[in-house]
C-alpha cells in the first residue's frame, strides 16, 4: 500500500489519544550489523496541509531490539520516507509490513525565507 501525497489525512491514529500514526516497512528488510541501516516505510511526502513530523520508533519496536532514530520530515519533502534503524544484536529480520515507526506531526513556527539558491 504506498501512500502519496497528503499522508496524514490517509492514515488514522489507532486510538482516541494518540500522538502520531503509525508507519510500516515497505519491504523486508535484514539488518546485518550493529551500523545505521535505512529502512524503506509503506510511506510517501509530503504529509499534507502544511505539517512537518518527527519520525520516531515504536516502544514495540524497541522491545524487538529495533532502534529507530530519531527523523524529521519537512512540510515540503517529497517521496519515499526511510527510517534510520539499528539493533544492538544483529542479525535481524524485519519483515515486510511491520509497524517500527510513527510520525508526530506539528506546524513549523519557523519564519520562511525567501529562496536562497
Amino acid at each position: 500500500m504506498e501512500i502519496y501525497g497528503d499522508l496524514l489525512s490517509r492514515l488514522a491514529a489507532s486510538t482516541l489519544g494518540s500522538a502520531g500514526v503509525d508507519v510500516c516497512t515497505a519491504e523486508s528488510v535484514v539488518i546485518d550489523s550493529d551500523k545505521i541501516h535505512k529502512v524503506p516505510l509503506d510511506a510517501f511526502g509530503p504529509l499534507g496541509d502544511g505539517m512537518s513530523a518527527f519520525l520516531m520508533g515504536r516502544s514495540s519496536a524497541t522491545i524487538q531490539g529495533i532502534m529507530v532514530h530519531l527523523g524529521l520530515i519537512d512540510a515540503d519533502f517529497s517521496g519515499q520516507i526511510h527510517a534510520m534503524v539499528s539493533t544492538p544484536t544483529p542479525p535481524l529480520t524485519i519483515p515486510k509490513g511491520t509497524q517500527i515507526a510513527q510520525l508526530v506531526p506539528f506546524k513549523s513556527s519557523v519564519s520562511r525565507t525567501e529562496d536562497r539558491s
